[in-house]
């Protein structure tokens, strides 16, 4: 199977499994993924969230935090970081609604690393119960799930940022763009680099296809980039830079967590 057939939104794959699980949690009770205890619906969550109310809310959140990048800030801090004051960064804004540790950390990585693909839905549905908070909160006329390069997709076998934005443009009704923004230079992990080696890692690792230049991109003047954690910064600005390239007049980020 090709990696165009495995993410297109409209797939036969896809279709199926999002019959099974609305079959399943129409049949089935959902037991909090935390604490064990069955989840009762309220207008506030996702209906396929798999985290419940109280457990939502002992999470840790990034309430203090870095108008610009979403850094979490300390109490002396005003509310832009020194990093944004001293650096030029190509997004506009970061929304990133909790800290990358405990239970968030243990979503993501099992999201990533151990094909918990469904947890995607819960990082999402939590981003989306926690959006109402975040201050100055702009939705933007289209999402783009932060590219993968070919070659790591294969070894993965999906893109977790691309199943982040497809539960995100669902909700919002925010149309979603997969093809005009590709990874194109295969990049060493971002893990363990410093600031300016992650800049070093990603520089021209992007770029807009010609499906990007004559018709998605060429509609709309507002983006946010999906992606699952984020550091420093450096791989949704390079993206930024690319898109503002391209003409586009504002990114933000739609991160579910910032480290």
């Amino acid at each position: 199977m090709t990696s165009a057939r495995m993410h297109t939104p409209n797939s036969s794959r896809f279709s199926l499994r999002h019959y099974i699980d609305k079959s399943m949690t129409r049949l089935l009770p959902r037991h909090c993924l935390f604490c064990l205890e069955k989840i009762h619906k309220s207008h506030e969550q996702n209906e396929k969230s798999e985290v419940c109310h109280y457990c939502s809310e002992q999470l840790i959140h990034n309430s203090r935090a870095c108008q610009r990048c979403a850094l979490p800030l300390k109490g002396s801090e005003s509310h832009i970081c020194g990093n944004c004051l001293s650096h030029k960064y190509y997004f506009e804004q970061v929304y990133s609604p909790f800290i990358y540790t405990n239970e968030i950390r243990y979503l993501i990585r099992q999201l990533k690393y151990h094909n918990k693909i469904h947890y995607a839905q819960t990082l999402a549905g939590l981003f989306i119960q926690q959006s109402k908070n975040l201050e100055d909160f702009r939705l933007p006329q289209q999402l783009i799930p932060m590219p993968m390069h070919t070659h790591r997709l294969r070894q993965r076998g999906y893109n977790q940022a691309l199943e982040l934005t497809r539960s995100l443009s669902r909700h919002f009704q925010i149309p979603m763009d997969y093809q005009s923004l590709i990874r194109y230079r295969s990049t060493g992990l971002q893990a363990g680099l410093n600031a300016r080696e992650r800049q070093k890692n990603v520089r021209n690792a992007f770029k807009i296809t010609t499906t990007g230049r004559n018709s998605s991109l060429s509609k709309v003047q507002h983006i946010a980039l999906v992606d699952d954690v984020m550091t420093t910064g450096s791989t949704l600005n390079e993206a930024a830079r690319i898109l503002k390239q391209a003409g586009i007049q504002r990114v933000d980020g739609w991160i579910m967590a910032r480290a």
